[in-house]
């Protein structure tokens, strides 16, 4: 069976279970499925970058699909890459508007200290678009369908009380998460040479 589409992984998660009965869960699964996936991967395909404008204070909105930043410039010249901070530390310390050097997070905003409304690039891990009947694939389901199908499998076996698959249904789904962590890494560096820095004997 081909798992090319929305419909596809459908059809394939109700086979797997030898059920045709839940036609209305299924789609919840999948749903628990990205879910736990935005949670736990974190590979080169999942990540972006956005233009933010800050208010007055420094405060920029989010992305609707931020998941985890991986770098924060501020486009003020010189421009510079900020440092993460805590926001307690930010707000004692950084009350006064100047030259931004850091930032915090705060629910679905990121503010820059000291405040500055100069333009933020942000480079972060975006959220796996989801699929829907509106949506019917996705790079991941492209990619590693196989993430699909065992966490999808995984999230339906304690709707279905069937405790004995999910040990089984979990460690295919790890199994399937580390590959694709695997993967990435010779992609991103399986051809890197590395240099000793600094005077050797």
């Amino acid at each position: 069976m081909a798992l090319a589409t929305y419909s596809d992984l459908l059809a394939a998660v109700a086979s797997w279970l030898m059920r045709d009965d839940l036609t209305a869960n299924i789609p919840d699964f999948v749903t628990l499925c990205e879910s736990r996936t935005n949670l736990q991967l974190r590979i080169r395909e999942m990540e972006t970058s956005d233009t933010l404008t800050p208010s007055a204070g420094g405060v920029c909105t989010l992305p609707t699909d931020y998941i985890e930043a991986r770098r924060v410039v501020s486009n003020v010249d010189p421009i510079s890459v900020l440092e993460s901070i805590s926001l307690d530390r930010a707000r004692a310390q950084y009350s006064t508007a100047g030259y931004p050097a850091f930032y915090a997070i705060q629910g679905s905003s990121l503010l820059v200290y000291p405040p500055s409304t100069s333009t933020i690039t942000l480079d972060y891990y975006a959220t796996v678009p989801a699929l829907s009947s509106g949506n019917t694939t996705n790079w991941l389901l492209t990619k590693a369908p196989q993430v699909y199908l065992y966490g999808t499998l995984l999230e339906a076996a304690p709707f279905l009380e069937d405790d004995n698959r999910i040990v089984t249904w979990a460690n295919l789904y790890k199994a399937a998460m580390e590959d694709l962590h695997k993967a990435d890494n010779r992609a991103r560096f399986g051809k890197m040479i590395v240099r000793p820095r600094g005077i050797t004997p």
